[in-house]
């Protein structure tokens, strides 16, 4: 049973996250209004946490926003990837959980609560996930 729930979370989680990296692809995806919104949305943080990402948008990610916009849908594709083909799973878990944790941070909170608790739940149930994932495919070989 619970390998079953592992895979359906994985499953959904991981096509969550390539949909979202390929829908960027396919349109004219831009961070630059996102970040600028996210120093005001952020008002409901704590002010240590607020005043370190405000400065950390301002001082960091305006500024290099070409390279963000390059960066986001490929994390998300590979992330989402990598957790439906369950090919280095946990990488792709803890980039989903990353994502998800900074985007609620910058007060996007429509779905990332969830995406961020299905994320914590695929990395506890990570051992039962992986009977039907490819890495397990791979044969055993002995260490030397």
């Amino acid at each position: 049973m619970k390998a079953a729930a592992a895979l359906a979370l994985r499953v959904v989680l991981g096509v969550f996250w390539a949909w979202a990296g390929l829908s960027k692809f396919a349109g004219s995806f831009d961070a630059a209004p996102f970040l600028a919104a996210a120093a005001t949305r952020s008002a409901a943080a704590p002010d240590a946490v607020r005043l370190a990402l405000v400065d950390a948008i301002g001082r960091f990610a305006l500024p290099h926003v070409a390279a963000i916009n390059v960066a986001v849908p490929w994390l998300e594709l590979g992330a989402g990837l990598s957790i439906l083909l369950g090919v280095a799973a946990g990488w792709g878990i803890a980039t989903a959980a990353a994502m998800s944790a900074l985007f609620l941070m910058c007060g996007a909170v429509s779905t990332n609560p969830l995406l961020l608790l299905g994320a914590v739940l695929l990395a506890m149930w990570h051992p039962y996930a992986r009977a039907w994932s490819l890495d397990a495919l791979r044969p055993l070989t002995p260490r030397s």
